[in-house]
């Protein structure tokens, strides 16, 4: 099996608001059975639907071992995996990949472009 690069990023997009930083790297230490992790950065988002606040991790892994191979591997072929961190409470973990920003330059809008005066 092919080994991932020196450094990927996986992503967890939603977590309970209690979840932390530290618990979200020593899962993955765990479960990587090495001390890959670099870093972990949250983000604290509330849901639209029902106002509860959730968490966002972004977590920079830095070197490889075969687990960390398989675990992008069924990331790849399965779109995720889950990660059970206490009891029935699990994480769903994907690969981050960084949003494209396209250039913006001003220009003049055709009138058929504009949609309503405002």
């Amino acid at each position: 099996m092919a080994s991932t690069s020196n450094s990927i990023s996986l992503y967890i997009g939603y977590a309970m608001a209690f979840c932390t930083e530290k618990q979200v790297e020593e899962a993955f230490n765990y479960v990587l059975d090495d001390s890959l992790v670099e870093s972990v950065k949250s983000c604290e988002r509330t849901n639209d639907e029902t106002g509860r606040p959730f968490k966002m991790f972004f977590i920079t892994i830095k070197g490889t071992n075969s687990g960390l191979d398989r675990m992008v591997e069924r990331i790849k072929t399965e779109g995720h995996i889950k990660i059970n961190y206490d009891g029935d409470w699990f994480w769903k973990v994907t690969i981050n990949v960084p949003k494209t920003k396209t250039a913006f330059k001003p220009r003049i809008m055709e009138a058929g472009e504009i949609k309503e005066d405002r």
